[in-house]
């Protein structure tokens, strides 16, 4: 029985009839793969060496069908979110494809948190957050893949299981996580790029000690402000961010790129953005009206013709919370002796919550 041949980057089935697909080869490449050596499609080849994305045609329904299948099999459960965007992140439906089984939480990219930012407490936030949600966790890591904090712990903390699936939204550095986890154990590297739904199948990566990793698809959540706009690299976070604080008086409008919008109705004594350093901050007189072009998934290309939606955001005296907003990051809001009521503007279903502090100080 002959297998089919995956791509050892990002899992796809290798071919080389239709260049548009994910998997495909050039026909010279394809030839030379029967010797059984790893190959790389032409996609993450583009991707690792030019750092330059393919268009391919995925189904959105895989990523169903993969949860299903993780949960048909047998295996720890680890649950990847990105600790700057915890809430649009979370798999809400994972307890329901793994059943009763205990999931391990990793919230990953500590890196890009400011300097200084305790571990222990953002471990904290996240048990906090999981507890919120009636999940069962069996343990909670803050890591860095990028930088290899807490992948040590983390790997002995897998070590007694035979297979580990990572699952999780897209871009939440699960293959670079798989890497740093496996790096000086094996040579088989994943394709890691900063382009959306760069693993494409479940790719398997065998240990030395018969253990399995499984890297799965990134789920794609349309509440995301970084999967909906035509540039998104600049709201990803490459590096540590770079906290801007402002207050603003009633009527004053705080704008946050080019999509989101912060409106005083009453006064604001400090509002401190925990954004990616590209993000401009620009504080104005008034809101503006100017729409900048979303992604049009249901037909391609771009849309201009959508309107911003609102949430009323209000705070007793003295109280401090956070705003969370899918796919940009998060706002710090303080109150000083009068309630504070504000507006948070953003384009149709992106997640908007409040929550209590994670970094910048405690709620009352």
């Amino acid at each position: 029985m002959e297998y089919a041949r995956t791509c050892q980057g990002c899992g796809a089935v290798l071919h080389d009839e239709h260049p548009t697909r994910e998997g495909y080869v050039p026909p010279s490449v394809f030839a030379r793969s029967h010797d059984g050596a790893p190959i790389t499609c032409q996609r993450c080849f583009r991707l690792l060496h030019y750092h330059k994305p393919s268009t391919v045609v995925a189904s959105s329904e895989a990523f169903s069908t993969m949860l299903h299948d993780v949960g048909q099999q047998s295996g720890l459960v680890v649950h990847v979110v990105d600790i700057a965007d915890c809430e649009a992140t979370w798999i809400d439906a994972l307890p329901r494809f793994v059943g009763e089984r205990p999931i391990v939480l990793v919230a990953n990219k500590m890196d890009v948190l400011p300097r200084g930012t305790s571990l222990t407490r953002m471990r904290d936030r996240v048990w906090q957050f999981a507890r919120a949600q009636s999940w069962r966790v069996s343990d909670v890591h803050v890591v860095s893949a990028v930088q290899r904090i807490g992948t040590a712990s983390l790997a002995q903390a897998l070590a007694r299981h035979a297979r580990v699936f990572f699952v999780g939204a897209t871009n939440v550095g699960k293959s670079t996580l798989v890497n740093a986890l496996t790096a000086g154990v094996t040579d088989h590297r994943l394709t890691v790029s900063a382009m959306p739904k760069t693993t494409l199948q479940a790719v398997h990566v065998a240990l030395p000690d018969a253990r399995t990793y499984v890297d799965t698809p990134g789920i794609v959540y349309g509440r995301r402000l970084i999967e909906r706009v035509p540039h998104a690299h600049v709201l990803r976070m490459r590096g540590e961010m770079r906290p801007v604080t402002l207050p603003l008086r009633s009527g004053q409008a705080l704008h946050i790129g080019d999509y989101v919008c912060c409106e005083a109705v009453s006064p604001v004594p400090s509002i401190t953005c925990y954004v990616a350093y590209t993000v401009s901050v620009r504080r104005q007189k008034q809101r503006s009206t100017h729409v900048a072009p979303l992604v049009d998934e249901a037909h391609g290309g771009e849309d201009v013709s959508w309107k911003p939606v609102r949430r009323r955001v209000t705070m007793p005296a003295r109280a401090v919370i956070d705003i969370a907003i899918g796919g940009l990051g998060w706002l710090c809001v303080h109150a000083d002796d009068q309630a504070v009521a504000l507006d948070v503007w953003t384009p149709p279903g992106i997640l908007v919550v409040d929550r209590p502090p994670w970094i910048g100080g405690k709620s009352t």
